[in-house]
């Protein structure tokens, strides 16, 4: 289903796009960092304003483990965010090309992403007494399972720069933010066997909390202009 939406939403940007192609410069950028890889369609409305669609993807982790109830856990990503933003240039006119590239930028992002935890606990060692049920304490555990957000839908704010080399040639570099609100981390399976869920409100909870409120962006890519 979330992969539906995000093509639908892609779909009706293109073809808004396509419509205006005609009358207004429009430009293509392909671009990778901690949210994947990916590109994105931008479409110019004048020197100071442009809007673009994009979609990030892969496996990058931006945090390689987590700490729910001051236990450790591996963290895996598999990135999943299309992306709908305004891009605001202040000096959009400004002769020096550097000045001219700079941008502010607002959006909105549909975040699919998919964050797989694991552990591995030796015979004895510290783990959450809630799986002690499952495997006696002098046996080992493999434990899994998975983080997850209450909404897709976040907010998005970030700054950047995008000097062109030509006509048709560029490089961009951005860094922002999207605020994804309070997750919830839920245990699946516990050597091999299905637990069911468990989430943050009744017996786990994020030691770091705060900082997976917000989806961090540092990304990097080329440009092509039509």
């Amino acid at each position: 289903m979330r992969l539906i939406k995000a093509i639908s939403l892609l779909g009706l940007t293109l073809s808004f796009g396509a419509q205006a192609m005609a009358e207004n410069p429009f430009s293509v950028r392909v671009e990778g960092g901690l949210t994947g890889y990916g590109g994105a369609v931008l479409y110019e409305v004048n020197p100071y304003v442009s809007l673009a669609l994009g979609y990030n993807g892969g496996r990058v982790n931006w945090r390689d483990n987590i700490k729910i109830n001051k236990i450790k856990y591996d963290l895996d990503m598999d990135n999943n965010t299309t992306f709908a933003n305004v891009i605001i240039r202040p000096w959009g006119n400004n002769n020096n090309t550097w000045i001219s590239s700079f941008y502010t930028i607002a959006g909105i992002a549909y975040i699919g992403d998919n964050y797989k935890l694991h552990r591995y606990f030796k015979p004895g060692e510290k783990r959450p007494s809630q799986i002690n049920k499952y495997v006696p304490k002098n046996v080992g555990i493999e434990a899994s399972g998975y983080l997850d957000y209450g909404s897709n839908l976040s907010p998005y704010v970030g700054l950047g720069i995008s000097p062109k080399f030509n006509k048709n040639w560029g490089a961009f570099f951005e860094i922002g933010t999207s605020y994804t609100g309070e997750a919830e981390v839920h245990l699946t399976h516990v050597n091999g066997r299905n637990v069911g869920s468990i989430g943050v409100k009744t017996d786990y909870r994020l030691d770091n909390e705060t900082i997976f409120k917000w989806h961090p962006v540092a990304k990097l890519g080329i440009t092509y202009s039509f």
